[in-house]
């Protein structure tokens, strides 16, 4: 699938898009395309947060370097079975294959612990 530019597209008709729906949260309609999106979807793409670029920059350099550790740190956090947050493959990857990563990290609340073990 190539790559969306999410300026061509109204947020209005982007559940209509081929891909993951995207919400620009500076729509007055935003409420209701998250409602459409959760309700024919199950996930959304976010644009127009009003996250600092800085913010964002940094967020993608811990990203980045919590990823390139090897596995055998990673697997200090590994997500148990029933769990939904720590290191581990991403649940939804077999139904998003082309989209999402096959492994994640999911934080729920502080990722202070799992820092840590880290």
């Amino acid at each position: 699938m190539a790559d969306i530019d999410v300026d061509d597209y109204p947020s209005v008709d982007a559940a209509t898009v081929r891909g993951v729906p995207v919400v620009d949260l500076n729509d007055p309609n935003a409420m209701k395309l998250v409602s459409h999106a959760c309700e024919t979807w199950g996930v959304f793409q976010v644009v127009n947060l009003g996250v600092p670029g800085s913010s964002l920059q940094n967020i993608k350099a811990q990203v980045r370097s919590l990823f390139c550790l090897p596995s055998k740190h990673k697997l200090k956090v590994t997500r148990l079975p029933g769990s939904f947050f720590g290191y581990g493959r991403v649940p939804m990857a077999s139904f998003f294959p082309k989209l999402m990563r096959s492994e994640g990290f999911t934080i729920i609340d502080s990722s202070v612990e799992h820092a840590r073990q880290l």
